[in-house]
């Protein structure tokens, strides 16, 4: 009798949690962590980014939003673009809806991290679904990880062969990091690598905070076979993230890092081997 009250009056939750929560665990590092397997939206099968974290949790009362969103049941993950943000014209807004005894709520856990949403400008559909939530304990802060998810997988066409140019000295490197970024990607892919190099590097330079520059350039530069000035992009890399693992609340930023020491093994041993077959021809 006491079971079918609290099934009427929404109070088992166990049972809803059981179709959408696979696993509940105790990490090291004292976070409890709820975990989710959730089939790709309808139409969208395409992975555009596989199991970030959800950034600006800290603000604006979201940790208490991530704490009912956790105590929910049947969670779901919208993306909403923010075109108007003062902020950021890029900006993607992460909602969560659930339900709360029976009740269908919504409230905001945060934004998709700027280099991310940078890379879903042009996508014309979006949609999410959630990973894990981080229940923070002993002074750390809880945390949500998505998978993004776009348009459905179609034949890639054939590309075509991208004609290399020189520098150009009248293109100028905009004051703005994110339009830096922007406009190496442009420059990218009309050939323009040497002015691409430029504005990676002036971001390099100001210690831009997001992994992009750095990517690109150890792209860039393993390509051209310049394996010491990857492995000096690397070390900036690893210099930025290190000081930021220090005094962020940033749950993207150990994962990055983690990537940069991995890349800068690998590109030092690469610098290695290419430097013994040199000497050997």
């Amino acid at each position: 009798m006491i079971e079918l009250i609290k099934k009427i009056l929404g109070l088992d939750k166990s049972r809803e949690q059981s179709k959408n929560v696979i696993s509940r665990e105790k990490c090291r590092d004292d976070y409890n962590v709820l975990k989710f397997k959730q089939e790709h939206p309808q139409d969208l099968d395409r992975v555009i980014a596989r199991n970030i974290a959800v950034a600006g949790t800290t603000f604006e009362g979201r940790q208490n939003n991530i704490c009912e969103f956790s105590n929910g049941t049947e969670q779901k993950i919208e993306l909403v673009k923010e075109p108007n943000n003062i902020h950021d014209k890029n900006a993607v807004k992460v909602v969560g809806n659930y339900k709360c005894y029976g009740k269908q709520m919504t409230t905001q856990l945060g934004y998709v991290d700027r280099q991310t949403a940078e890379r879903l400008v042009n996508e014309e559909r979006i949609g999410a679904t959630l990973e894990c939530i981080y229940l923070g304990s002993k002074g750390k802060n809880a945390g949500v990880r998505i998978t993004i998810w776009g348009n459905k997988s179609i034949k890639k066409e054939v590309k075509k062969e991208i004609i290399q140019h020189s520098y150009d000295g009248r293109i100028k490197v905009p004051k703005d990091e994110v339009d830096r970024n922007i406009k190496g990607q442009e420059l990218e892919g009309k050939g323009y690598i040497e002015n691409a190099i430029e504005m990676y590097e002036a971001n390099v330079r100001d210690g831009f905070d997001g992994s992009h520059p750095y990517d690109r350039l150890c792209v860039i530069y393993r390509r051209q076979k310049k394996y010491k000035e990857e492995i000096r992009v690397l070390n900036r890399a690893i210099e930025i993230f290190e000081a930021l693992e220090r005094k962020s609340p940033r749950m993207d930023v150990n994962p990055k890092l983690q990537r940069f020491r991995e890349r800068l093994e690998k590109t030092i041993a690469l610098q290695y081997k290419n430097g013994e077959i040199n000497s050997k021809t």
